[in-house]
């Protein structure tokens, strides 16, 4: 009996382990390929065009967004490493999505110390602006926030957009614990599984929305490191 319950728990483990790499394999998968691609053409354009400082600027952005992309291989980074990639990722987005999309960012000092899975926001950031503004003319504003529980023990991240939003089955769809099926369902599903393994199915991922008023998507962790205060990296968000 003793010996069949370590191989159990053996294998339980060897399974966690492979799908966490299949996880993060599937997560460089995203971001590599078409997006890649597009954004070296874009770069090659714009270079034949003008010559600018602008150029420099977005090559420096994709090189740094590759290697932030490395960074999935280690189990943890700091929300400021995160904001970090994500505002050269957003860099290389508006080159694509000019004026399409403008981000707002609240972020507690407290909490730029503290520890996240790497690369767990962009997902949902891209999803706001792909989904976000498909079908309007205007702009879609995106708000990430980030802040500490009042008990100091939740690190509690957030992802608005004020975008066409989603109906109430599409909502009770993605806040299903499970994975879907089109890109949105993937990534949420994705994000959801990351936090749940790495802490827990007492966190995760919560959807908020309504036709016409946007998506709120909720991300709950528990609240590692983080310091109250933290210098200047020139990059604050």
């Amino acid at each position: 009996m003793v010996v069949r319950l370590e191989e159990m728990v053996n294998s339980i483990s060897q399974s966690e382990r492979l799908k966490r790499e299949a996880e993060l394999n599937a997560l460089r998968a995203r971001i590599n390929p078409h997006f890649l691609h597009n954004t070296i053409n874009s770069i090659r354009m714009l270079a034949i065009l003008q010559d600018s400082d602008q150029i420099a600027d977005l090559l420096r952005a994709f090189s740094q967004l590759l290697n932030s992309n490395m960074k999935l291989d280690q189990e943890l980074i700091t929300i400021r490493e995160e904001i970090v990639f994500l505002k050269d990722y957003l860099q290389l987005m508006e080159l694509r999505y000019t004026e399409k999309f403008s981000v707002e960012w609240r972020i507690q000092d407290e909490t730029r110390n503290a520890l996240i899975p790497a690369m767990i926001l962009q997902p949902i950031v891209e999803n706001a602006i792909f989904h976000g503004a498909a079908g309007i003319n205007d702009r879609v504003h995106i708000v990430i926030s980030a802040e500490v529980s009042a008990d100091g023990s939740q690190l509690q991240l957030c992802i608005a957009d004020d975008g066409i939003g989603m109906d109430a089955e599409k909502v009770a769809k993605l806040n299903e614990d499970k994975y879907g099926t089109d890109n949105r369902n993937i990534g949420i599903g994705n994000v959801r599984d990351r936090i749940g393994f790495r802490f827990g199915r007492q966190y995760g991922l919560s959807i908020e929305s309504q036709v016409g008023q946007g998506v709120k998507v909720k991300l709950s962790m528990p609240f590692i490191g983080g310091d109250k205060f933290v210098e200047d990296d020139g990059r604050r968000g």
